[in-house]
């Protein structure tokens, strides 16, 4: 998958997240099954999609989106509210479109030096 690819996929898991939170009728969020799917929502970004899109990004810009995803992953630990999580994971929405638009269009495939060496005749 391409670095436009796994921020697609970042947007898409983070649109599942807010659904899912927003669905939830209690002013905090108490649900073990929604405090994985935040938890797993943030694990997808920092285990899986981060490593491949890092490369072509600057660290600036993905420190931007570390920081609200954090803060999700760290609602986890408690009974956080349901604002907590639309708010951090809107915000890592907007960061996510940011570095879309900053990401280079073509890979540029690295350049080999070649050399006049011959190898030695044994």
């Amino acid at each position: 998958m391409d670095h436009f690819g796994q921020v697609d996929e970042a947007l898409e898991a983070i649109a599942t997240a807010k659904k899912v939170i927003k669905r939830g009728t209690s002013r905090q969020v108490q649900s073990a099954e929604e405090k994985d799917h935040m938890r797993t929502v943030a694990a997808l970004w920092f285990q899986s999609l981060r490593p491949g899109i890092a490369p072509f990004a600057e660290p600036s810009d993905l420190a931007e989106i570390d920081t609200p995803l954090r803060r999700v992953f760290d609602a986890t630990a408690k009974a956080a509210t349901r604002t907590t999580y639309v708010n951090a994971l809107g915000e890592a929405r907007k960061r996510l479109l940011a570095l879309r638009k900053n990401l280079p269009t073509e890979v540029v495939a690295p350049t080999v030096a070649t050399s006049d060496d011959k190898p030695p005749d044994f």
